[in-house]
């Protein structure tokens, strides 16, 4: 049996400066990153590459996650351009933007994207467009059963 050494000499002897993540990572100054400006009205958005201009009315209008983004209640970072950036596909965005603004938006006629706007919709919590989007698809699955009992292929 070996030997340990205990109390607080080895505890001081095995202590380690184990760096904490903010202290490994880059701040964003360190990526030509800054704030959004407070008081603007505007907000550049880069959505997976796809490009957005809008207003911050827009964007905090109804309640959904860029609600939370751009009410104040979190930093939101530009990049040098000042464009804010959104790690999702740009797709079905400007579809998201619409209905921010409008209310309402023409959905798509394909079940394949519309379950994907749905899913943009469930990430954006964009309740009303979810609303739509499930309306829709139960519409589309009601046709394509009616079709199928009729013998009528659907394709």
């Amino acid at each position: 049996m070996s030997a340990e050494a205990s109390g607080p000499a080895a505890a001081q002897a095995l202590s380690l400066e184990v760096p904490k993540p903010s202290e490994l990572e880059p701040g964003p100054a360190a990526y030509g990153l800054k704030p959004l400006t407070p008081n603007s009205k505007y907000v550049k958005l880069n959505v997976g590459g796809s490009l957005h201009y809008t207003t911050l009315r827009t964007l905090t209008g109804q309640d959904s996650v860029l609600n939370a983004m751009f009410s104040g209640r979190a930093e939101v970072i530009t990049d040098a351009g000042g464009w804010v950036l959104i790690d999702r596909s740009g797709r079905h965005f400007g579809t998201i933007l619409n209905y921010l603004r409008d209310g309402s938006v023409p959905l798509p006629e394909s079940t394949r994207e519309l379950g994907e706007l749905l899913g943009e919709a469930r990430y954006y919590l964009v309740q009303g467009l979810i609303e739509d989007c499930q309306l829709a698809l139960q519409v589309f699955r009601s046709r394509a059963n009616v079709l199928g009992r009729t013998g009528i292929s659907v394709g």
